[in-house]
């Protein structure tokens, strides 16, 4: 079986599946130029849109975690090396975005989001919201993080694995 869907936007960037949805994420260009990420949230069933979430924010990279949330992890196309932190319920609803250092890649844990930034550290961001570990720094800088269980795999110029706390 195959099965197609062209969404609006350029492409499919990150996907995740819930029990309930698909989540989509790719971005657009608006009308003064700017990059803008659509977060598309699918009916697993019929691929029908139910809900698109934009994110503005002159965004370069994104990635997308799925844990009791949905994390969408964002840096500014500018040179401040800024970030920022999106959730979303599964039900779509919005929680306040969190400023960090330009993520690269996100993994959620049942505590504990960890985010791998540009300027090459980890940092764990609790997943209410309500707390953050002091970033780590790895190597020569993580470039991609996987966590299961209570176990996190961080690769860099070498593999790092830690237990969360």
């Amino acid at each position: 079986m195959r099965d197609e869907r062209q969404l609006e936007g350029g492409g499919a960037a990150r996907v995740v599946v819930s029990r309930e949805a698909l989540w989509v994420l790719n971005s657009t260009v608006s009308d003064d130029g700017a990059t803008v990420l659509l977060l598309h949230r699918l009916d697993r069933a019929s691929l029908g849109d139910e809900q698109i979430i934009t994110i503005p924010d002159a965004i370069s990279d994104a990635d997308l975690a799925l844990g009791d949330r949905v994390w969408v992890g964002a840096g500014r196309a500018d040179a401040s090396g800024q970030g920022k932190l999106y959730a979303f319920g599964l039900d779509g609803s919005a929680y306040d975005p969190v400023t960090i250092a330009r993520p690269v890649a996100l993994s959620a844990g049942a505590r504990w989001l960890w985010v791998a930034s540009g300027d090459g550290s980890v940092e764990a961001v609790s997943v209410n919201l309500e707390g953050r570990l002091a970033p780590l720094t790895v190597g020569q800088g993580a470039t991609d993080l996987a966590v299961v269980g209570t176990v996190v795999w961080i690769a860099s110029d070498q593999l790092v694995i830690l237990a969360e706390p």
